[in-house]
């Protein structure tokens, strides 16, 4: 792991109901009638869904049991995510005081559906809308594990994934902010995403464009520059002053970062590329499933 050879502790979690980590268990068949007490019953464990409230719990969680640990300094936790992830620790650095630095690479912080990456947005939130419905009703279960979704591994609870726009609280995070995008990016708009994050974080900031890199390029051909730019930006924030690093920190390097955002679109009209803006967040903080 390359920031642990920069000198980091590192602490790696899989969310819950993925990888090694125990899934949430829900009862199935006949139940008692009456609640509470001991009673045996058949339970499912949920598996390889994707619910992105639990999933920046279980960041919250993570950073609960690093600050705990031995050999952990508590006043210099960075986080790390890309893709999904990196919108996810943006929402924590809105809520956590005890995060000092983060990274956040490819970032997606935005779920809602939108032109053109979803062709029929309204479509699509009605029928995730239905499906919640299923699900709070009892008439539909949660989605099989593991289930393909346009590729990608894990299937949205419901409508969860259109509440889901932590872009609308980075105002609030004032920790410094690395995003490392790529500038070929196709699975959404850099616009209203990494670009519109990294514009209205309070704290430092620095963005990196990854040249005609796509969305996987920061895994691949464009890893290493997606790792020294991180490492740089934890030596920079995380470290002691004075403490070896792994190139020379510029002390006179501007505090607050250039994010190269053009201005946005009227509200549900498209530009020339046929980029439409995502629908405001609904005031809707908790979750429902």
């Amino acid at each position: 792991m390359d920031l642990a050879r920069a000198g980091y502790l590192v602490m790696l979690f899989d969310y819950r109901g993925w990888g090694d980590s125990d899934g949430r268990v829900v009862p199935v068949g006949p139940q008692p009638v009456a609640s509470g007490g001991t009673f045996t019953a058949r339970i499912r464990e949920l598996r390889g869904y994707i619910d992105p409230w639990e999933q920046s719990e279980d960041w919250f969680n993570a950073i609960s049991y690093a600050a705990a640990s031995p050999g952990v300094d508590a006043d210099r936790i960075g986080i790390f995510g890309a893709g999904f992830s990196g919108g996810h620790i943006l929402y924590v650095a809105a809520h956590e005081p005890r995060v000092k630095a983060l990274a956040s690479l490819v970032t997606n912080v935005d779920a809602r559906p939108y032109k053109p990456y979803q062709p029929e947005p309204d479509k699509a939130i009605a029928n995730a809308n239905a499906q919640a419905s299923r699900i709070a009703n009892g008439q539909a279960p949660y989605p099989p594990d593991q289930e393909d979704v346009d590729g990608l591994t894990g299937a949205p609870v419901g409508n969860k994934l259109l509440r889901w726009a932590p872009v609308e609280l980075t105002n609030r995070v004032s920790a410094p902010a690395l995003f490392v995008l790529a500038e070929k990016e196709e699975r959404f708009s850099n616009l209203s995403n990494g670009q519109l994050a990294c514009d209205r974080v309070q704290g430092p900031r620095k963005m990196v464009m990854l040249s005609e890199i796509t969305h996987d390029g920061v895994y691949g051909a464009a890893r290493n520059q997606a790792v020294t730019a991180t490492v740089d930006w934890f030596d920079r924030y995380l470290k002691d002053p004075g403490a070896t690093t792994r190139v020379p920190i510029n002390e006179k390097e501007p505090e607050r970062g250039e994010c190269d955002t053009p201005p946005l679109p009227p509200m549900g009209e498209e530009n020339d590329s046929g980029f439409e803006e995502a629908p405001k967040a609904q005031n809707t903080p908790t979750r429902f499933n």
